[in-house]
């Protein structure tokens, strides 16, 4: 995926992702009521967990969409920073944020 066409597909995946995560902020920080029931509050601070990790999930998402996004404006975008080679077209494609090729991204797995 060249530049010019990773920029409008990245800056539309942080518009989305910046939308879910104002979502999941306001529900941190807005839940105030706490049920009196034992069994709910259960499901509650289940469900509050949820809707943490989903909110650092989409911060850790938007942080890699906007290093990029920099690599774009230096015109490193589409190499990876590990080894500097060419980053696969198709990976792009599936993941237009990568900063890794596969082969480096595969290294860095937990084994």
């Amino acid at each position: 995926m060249k530049p010019e066409e990773a920029r409008p597909v990245l800056e539309k995946l942080k518009e989305e992702l910046l939308a879910r995560v104002a979502r999941t902020h306001r529900h941190i920080h807005q839940r105030e009521e706490i049920s009196a029931d034992f069994a709910e509050q259960n499901i509650e601070r289940s469900n509050d967990e949820v809707v943490a990790q989903l909110d650092a999930e989409g911060r850790e998402e938007l942080a890699s969409i906007n290093k990029a996004l920099a690599r774009i404006d230096e015109d490193e975008y589409g190499n990876c920073v590990r080894c500097g080679n060419k980053i696969n077209e198709e990976r792009l494609k599936a993941i237009p944020y990568t900063a890794l090729c596969i082969n480096c991204a595969k290294a860095s797995e937990p084994a």
